[in-house]
């Protein structure tokens, strides 16, 4: 830049830095003193900063305002395709359906035969990998029988042999038929459709139901777990999500709700100290944001969680209540912030040019004949 009074060019910094004790120019970081409209953080860049959205949350135009991101509608999430989105503010919550488990990014089948299958003793349980049917019941061969409440011996013989869905009986001509299997209804070309229970029986004590080949289930939603009711029914009572694997930051807590009447399973806060949308938490600055209680007589040191502060020098104390250090012979005044001189001194007078400076000298009480005895302290 060109200084016309001194005919001389001399170099200034550019917008956004400013100078250093060394002469260099360093960016400025405007976010220790720029405070950004409420919902919005603001974010340091060299020469500049942006007041910006927290993740989870976009700009509305129309409102000038954070508007949270629905996930789960937006197709912005990472849930797997066996698990349900459940949109929260600034984030969103994978939980794996029912028959899988998993921290909803990823759900693995689960093993439904020998552990919880109503198949008939004599049928088989096969494991279902794909569709909403989890698993099947099959009878074993020359039997008859939907696999869930009964397999009988068959003694009818029908060629060819009966299509999906069928079983072959013994007609009222001797003769092997074709049959719906229980659980299956005759259509008009003949063939026989899988009967969807859920609808037309479904399931009750807010358990979820499944429909299977033949048959259906009644299982625990998302959320919840079977248990023991004090009348020996089995209900589903609510998971503590908490103490299992969950979404929540390291930096943040858990709280677990209950999925029928709080909406969600559980809820992430991030921890004092931090801030963000509880899956995502960062660390607060309370040193630039000036939330901190540092006397202003200290200074204050931005921490991982928190903060510290430091008492400046000639000060003394915690950082959070700071007094000044003085002199011998003096004391802190009555206002806490000041020094005066202790009893058994006085104020030295000086020139107009040393006034500001106190110092203190013995008064000689022994000469001036004011105290007998005295101490000082």
């Amino acid at each position: 830049m060109y200084d016309v009074d001194k005919d001389e060019y001399r170099c200034e910094c550019s917008a956004g830095y400013e100078t250093d004790t060394d002469g260099t120019c360093k960016d400025i970081n405007e976010c220790s003193a720029v405070v950004c409209d409420e919902g919005y953080s603001c974010t340091n860049y060299p020469g500049g900063y942006d007041c910006v959205c927290p993740p989870g949350f976009e700009h509305d135009p129309l409102t000038s305002k954070c508007i949270d991101i629905d996930e789960c509608l937006t197709k912005q999430h990472d849930c797997a395709e066996t698990a349900f989105c459940t949109n929260l503010s600034g984030s969103y919550l994978c939980t794996c359906k029912t028959g899988y488990t998993g921290n909803g990014r990823t759900c693995d089948k689960t093993i439904i035969c020998g552990e919880i299958d109503l198949c008939h003793p004599s049928a088989t349980c096969d494991e279902i990998t794909s569709g909403q049917e989890l698993y099947s019941c099959s009878c074993p061969p020359g039997t008859f029988g939907s696999g869930f409440d009964r397999c009988e011996e068959n003694v009818a013989v029908c060629e060819p042999s009966c299509g999906s869905g069928k079983m072959c009986v013994l007609g009222d001509n001797g003769q092997g038929v074709c049959i719906c299997l229980e659980g299956y209804a005759a259509n008009t070309d003949n063939s026989c459709s899988d009967i969807n229970e859920c609808e037309t029986i479904g399931c009750s004590n807010g358990m979820e139901c499944v429909n299977l080949p033949g048959s259906f289930q009644c299982l625990c939603s998302p959320g919840t777990e079977a248990k023991l009711s004090s009348t020996g029914e089995i209900v589903c009572g609510d998971t503590n999500e908490c103490a299992a694997e969950n979404m929540c930051s390291i930096n943040a807590k858990c709280i677990d709700l209950n999925m029928a009447s709080d909406g969600e399973p559980y809820r992430c806060e991030c921890k004092d100290g931090y801030h963000g949308t509880g899956t995502t938490c960062c660390d607060t600055n309370e040193c630039g944001d000036e939330t901190h209680n540092c006397d202003e007589n200290a200074s204050c040191k931005n921490t991982e969680g928190g903060y510290e502060c430091y008492c400046k020098t000639g000060f003394e104390g915690t950082g959070k209540e700071c007094n000044p250090i003085c002199p011998e012979k003096q004391k802190i005044g009555a206002d806490g912030e000041t020094c005066e001189c202790k009893n058994g001194y006085r104020p030295v007078t000086r020139s107009d040019e040393q006034a500001e400076e106190l110092e203190c000298e013995d008064i000689d009480e022994c000469d001036e004949g004011s105290l007998i005895n005295f101490q000082k302290t």
